[in-house]
């Protein structure tokens, strides 16, 4: 278990004065709150909670507010809650006071205060919630034909970066930022507040809260509530809000830390290629971390003061940075050629946030399981979740992708099996998401010294064991794939009702979408790509552009990228369509050829299946960065290859699918310059 600091300790257990210290609530719009003030209205008695009042409604009185709170602190007085800036509080209030505060995820925080504003149903609350800046003036609602792009570029209803701007110690929350406003920010989360808890994980936040509060304060189970967001609008919103991003990921982290110094249960378990543990059910509800011992490889960023921002007019680019790591096992180095300096900026943000490891991850033993059909995780022996056979995303692991009930009623009937299992997780008929994720438990079958006639135990299967027909696009490509790497499927096994289940082998994903990365995640797609390949290869140094102009309007692509296909054949290159290539078919390409250009893409995934034996080259076209492309840098820097991103801004923007009109004069420019074509 982790241990904590002497700041933290500080923190949470508050001092020794006789009266308990007064807890501050530092409110962030949108964020759970009345979920939080309703756990605070109902632990204390009338008057236990005082409201210090709200920026974005009246900022000036909010303020003359706060600089009288110490005098109206009275003796029952537990709580002062209100949306009022860290900085504020923390020069008005008592000393020795306990801060806490909860963070949402910025894009999805950002998106909720616009529907919010501009939902008819809230618009007469609305006149009372706008933010008016430092001017004591009134704003008209926003109507719902005012665009997130209009708010956002107004900086009059939704100001950006807003958790920066609460926490990093100014005492508003409006005008321009300090350049160092982030660190402040993370500081004063450090070492200002005995508590930071996560929206989307509100109902594992409340225990914290009260173990570190030494109370209690709520019964029973709490959710934030969900709004429908969409999806389409991330980017725009994650421009915004680059400091709120990484303030989140910090929040996360700095969630899980002070969890375990409280013994929480959240801390990682030893790391033993076998180890024999109770399961991390709901109750203690963070995925078990595997420690960064020596399988883990430091991310190493380098920047380039002369690098391309644009097209050089003579001579070869210079990468803006590149990204490798910082293990002599891996030769990758990542490049980026073209981007503008905010998008440069993500580039670094995603990257410090990258977690790869070479080796394996550990297996994780457990008695009396129970599987629920159609469930995509299992349950304990009282039927809660457990969360080592959830699907975890996102850095520090901290998502978990939850489909199936956390609970669920285990009959006192239900049959029971007898015999080992290994969980092999969810299969998805997505080619990427099977390639990423569906495998990330089957690493253990070659790697882990598990027992050699235990059957693989998962969702997806018919109650016969085999694979059901929804599950076999493409020609029955997963079959394929399993039968290439000697697994029979004779082996897999799904119970038509819930069942009790006396051992079960549960390994570690080698692969986390956005979160994590083992190497060993590669040994199966290789040993396929061998089975396959086992004929003579006949390799060529001929690029292949891997289109998605053929794909159908519900994937993400660009217009007239059709255009592009008969420009690069002229130029020699190989235009393939992946999707019309079948599953050995695909599997020959990435080991005939060794370059390959492409927009962004799943089709790149299948780089997992290039054997080891010559190095690689990649061109990824692409007109923005988000999170979403860790996961293809954490496959480029585990395969061992030279990827280059290359920003190519789309001549407009007419919507998200397509993502724009693709400028296929400044591709072509670009791969002559790079020496492609």
């Amino acid at each position: 278990m982790e241990t904590a600091s002497a700041e933290d300790r500080d923190l949470i257990d508050g001092g020794s004065t006789s009266r308990p210290p007064l807890v501050v609530y530092v409110h962030i719009p949108r964020t759970a709150g009345t979920t939080i003030g309703t756990v605070f209205a109902n632990a204390y008695s009338d008057g236990g909670v005082l409201k210090a009042g709200n920026t974005f409604r009246s900022p000036q009185k909010t303020l003359a507010r706060v600089r009288t709170l110490s005098a109206l602190v009275e003796e029952e007085v537990r709580v002062v809650a209100g949306s009022v800036p860290y900085g504020a509080l923390r020069t008005h209030l008592p000393k020795g006071s306990r801060y806490v505060t909860i963070l949402r995820e910025p894009v999805d925080r950002t998106l909720s205060h616009y529907y919010w504003l501009t939902s008819p149903g809230s618009r007469s609350e609305a006149i009372q919630k706008l933010p008016k800046g430092e001017a004591s003036r009134s704003l008209t609602p926003p109507s719902p034909e005012v665009s997130l792009e209009q708010m956002l570029e107004s900086d009059r209803y939704l100001l950006d970066n807003l958790a920066t701007r609460m926490l990093s110690g100014q005492e508003s929350p409006y005008g321009e930022l300090p350049k160092d406003a982030l660190e402040r920010a993370k500081e004063n989360l450090r070492e200002g507040f005995a508590f930071v808890g996560i929206t989307e994980r509100l109902d594992q936040s409340l225990p914290v809260l009260e173990r570190a509060l030494g109370t209690v304060l709520f019964e029973g189970a709490h959710t934030a509530p969900v709004e429908e967001l969409r999806a389409e609008q991330r980017p725009l919103v994650e421009r915004h809000n680059q400091l709120d991003l990484e303030l989140y990921a910090y929040a996360k982290e700095l969630f899980r830390r002070r969890a375990a110094a409280l013994g929480m249960g959240f801390a990682g378990k030893e790391v033993k290629r076998i180890s024999v543990s109770a399961p991390e059910t709901d109750r203690q509800s963070l995925f078990p971390a595997v420690p960064r011992e020596e399988s883990y490889a430091p991310v190493e960023v380098i920047d380039d003061p002369h690098g391309s921002a644009a097209l050089p007019a003579s001579g070869e680019p210079r990468p803006q940075k590149t990204i490798r790591l910082g293990d002599s096992r891996s030769s990758s180095e990542l490049k980026f050629f073209g981007h503008p300096d905010l998008e440069l900026d993500e580039v670094t943000s995603v990257a410090k946030l990258l977690d790869v490891r070479v080796g394996a991850p550990p297996v994780y033993r457990f008695e009396n399981l129970v599987f629920r059909p159609k469930s995509d995780c299992l349950y304990d022996g009282e039927g809660r979740r457990v969360l080592e056979t959830c699907r975890p995303r996102e850095p520090f692991l901290q998502e978990i992708r939850r489909k199936s009930p956390p609970i669920i009623p285990v009959p006192d009937d239900a049959p029971a099996f007898d015999r080992p299992l290994i969980y092999c997780g969810q299969l998805s008929s997505h080619w990427g998401l099977f390639l990423i994720e569906s495998i990330s438990r089957l690493w253990a079958l070659l790697e882990a010294d598990l027992p050699a006639d235990a059957a693989l135990v998962g969702p997806g299967l018919t109650p016969e064991g085999g694979l059901k027909a929804s599950m076999q696009p493409r020609g029955g490509f997963i079959s394929r794939f399993l039968d290439s790497a000697g697994i029979p499927q004779e082996r897999f096994l799904e119970f038509p009702r819930v069942t009790r289940l006396a051992e079960v082998y549960v390994p570690h994903p080698s692969f986390a979408v956005r979160g994590q990365a083992f190497s060993s995640h590669f040994a199966l797609p290789e040993r396929v790509a061998e089975r396959v390949c086992a004929a003579k290869r006949v390799q060529t140094e001929q690029p292949v552009y891997l289109s998605r102009s053929r794909l159908g309007p519900q994937f993400q692509r660009y217009y007239q990228e059709e255009a592009l296909d008969p420009v690069l054949e002229r130029a020699g290159v190989r235009v393939v369509y992946p999707e019309q290539l079948s599953f050995e078919d695909q599997i020959r390409l990435f080991n005939e050829h060794s370059t390959f250009i492409g927009c962004y893409g799943s089709a790149f995934h299948s780089l997992m299946y290039a054997l080891p034996d010559r190095p690689l080259r990649t061109v990824m076209i692409t007109n923005s960065v988000n999170h979403n492309l860790s996961t293809y840098f954490m496959v480029d820097l585990l395969k061992n290859l030279e990827a280059n991103y290359v920003y190519v801004e789309a001549l407009d923007r007419p919507g998200l699918k397509p993502t724009g009109t693709l400028d296929v004069a400044g591709v072509e420019s670009w791969l002559k310059a790079l020496s492609v074509i």
